[in-house]
Order: structure tokens, then sequence, then C-alpha cells
């Protein structure tokens, strides 16, 4: 695991880890809110006051830091993913900005129905009408869940190409949010659950900045409307056709994190050349 990391002096690992780590935070903002890696870009490294952020928003994003740090503590361990994994991750990232409401659950599957607002076209002319679609009934969302961890953990075992990788990526993420088995806070654990194939693989993960997110929604939304709604007996290892729109974005932005290593990359070859021109003995061997 970590692969991608291999060959690099501390400093560059640290620092490339610190640049995933806010490229990934401001990914919780929302679309219309683009200027937050402005306004505070290492708030989450030196973990000091919030610095003039809201206190909601600051609790949010350092409640999400930390279920970034378990998750890849949950990577090392043997087992598998389980329930009570999503269900600690869940509390983390919901974390201390939300108040108890019993209809808002935290730490366990969501009680009340819910669903959002998307585009669909209605004629060959691209035009639109705004419709309600509905996430899958509470009462199906054990069912749908097990199954989904089921998919989860086969997809881990797995040995994946890089194309794989972001195919495995694209088919956790998509069917997570199609589920969406919480009541908020599902976009924010799909992002994260979906990483865990593509680290385990070697890779450096895929991160949706929140510029990309307008695209992001709109390949979601095509996602659902081409499969209809989750349903108890759901199959979730769906047929390629219907993930070929989110996978080309994945893979989209996948290139961010992609380039930040292969800069890393750049700076340690220098360094090498640089050491090896000093001492232009150390890298014979002794006779």
């Amino acid at each position: 695991m970590y692969e991608f990391l291999n060959g690099l002096d501390g400093d560059l690992v640290a620092n490339l880890i610190r640049r995933f780590q806010n490229l990934w935070m401001h990914g919780v903002v929302e679309a219309e809110n683009e200027t937050a890696e402005e306004k505070n870009p290492w708030i989450f490294e030196i973990r000091h006051e919030p610095c003039g952020m809201p206190l909601a928003e600051y609790q949010k994003n350092a409640g999400h830091l930390r279920a970034i740090q378990h998750f890849t503590d949950l990577l090392c361990r043997l087992h598998p993913l389980n329930e009570e994994d999503l269900y600690d991750l869940h509390r983390m990232i919901i974390g201390k900005a939300a108040t108890a409401d019993p209809l808002e659950p935290i730490g366990a599957w969501k009680t009340e129905s819910n669903g959002t607002f998307v585009n669909r076209a209605v004629d060959v002319h691209q035009r639109k009408e705004c419709i309600y679609y509905q996430y899958a009934d509470p009462a199906d969302i054990p069912c749908l869940m097990n199954r989904w961890l089921t998919l989860y953990n086969h997809e881990m075992e797995s040995t994946h190409t890089m194309v794989g990788a972001a195919g495995s990526y694209a088919k956790l993420h998509s069917t997570f949010v199609w589920i969406h088995p919480f009541f908020n806070g599902n976009g924010r654990l799909a992002r994260l659950l979906s990483n865990g194939p593509v680290l385990k693989a070697g890779f450096p993960p895929i991160l949706i900045s929140a510029g990309r997110r307008r695209y992001y929604y709109k390949a979601l939304d095509a996602f659902k409307l081409t499969n209809g709604r989750a349903e108890r007996n759901t199959d979730l290892n769906l047929c390629d056709e219907s993930l070929v729109g989110f996978c080309q974005f994945c893979r989209s932005c996948w290139r961010d994190t992609l380039i930040l290593v292969a800069e890393a990359r750049q700076k340690q070859e220098a360094r090498n050349r640089l050491r090896e021109n000093r001492n232009p003995h150390a890298s014979e061997s002794i006779a």
C-alpha cells in the first residue's frame, strides 16, 4: 500500500500528504464557495483555532480530516470493512457541528425517506425538466448496505491495474450515493471509502475538488436516471455501460493527484542527480 510514496525523501512525502489532505478537504466545500484554499490552506495541518472560519464549517472540516485519518488506519487492518466501521466514520464525518435530531441519526442508517432534485432531458433539443429523485427506502438500507459491503470487500481483495482501480472507485462511489444509507454526509463518505481499492493498489487517491463539483453532480444525476431507484433486491454489480460517464469523470479528476506525484518524483530525481554529482563514487560497489 502507498507504493506511490516509495523512493521519496521524507520531506517530499510529508508535503505530498499535506497537499492531498488540503485538496481532499477543500472538496468538502460546495462549488459556490471555491475560495476556501485562498482563505486558509493550511488550517488542517496546523490544527489551531478556526482562524476566522465559521465554527460550524471548521468543525465539519476537522471531523472530515479525522475520518480520513481513521480510514487510512482501517486500510492497514487485516479484517474486512463492516457496518460498525461505517457508523464510526459517519460520526466523524458529521462531527460536532450537527445538533441531535432523532430524524437525522448520526452513526446509524437513516430512518426517514429522502431524495434530491435532478435535471432530466425531455426531448431531442436537450430541454430539461427538474424532477424529484427518491433514494432507497430506509427499510431497504440494511439489505442494500450488506450487499455494498460485500462488494467493497471483494474490490479490496482484488488486484487492480490503474484502469481497474478507477473502475472500482467509480462503482463503489456511485452505488453508495445511489443507496444513500445515511440521512446526510453520504457524498463525503462515498468519496472517502471508494479510495480504499485505489490506495491498496498502490496509487494516489482520486480527489474531487470543489471546482469540479458541478460536473460531479451532473455525472451522478445521469447515473441515477439511468439506473432508477435502488431497492431491496437491486444488484449492485452494474453493467459497465451505466458507469461509463461517471468513470470517465473520476479518471479526469485523478489527473490532479497523479500530477502532484509526478512533480514530487521529478524533484526526487533532481535531488538524486545532485547527490550523485557531489559524490560520484557513492553508487559504486566496493570490490
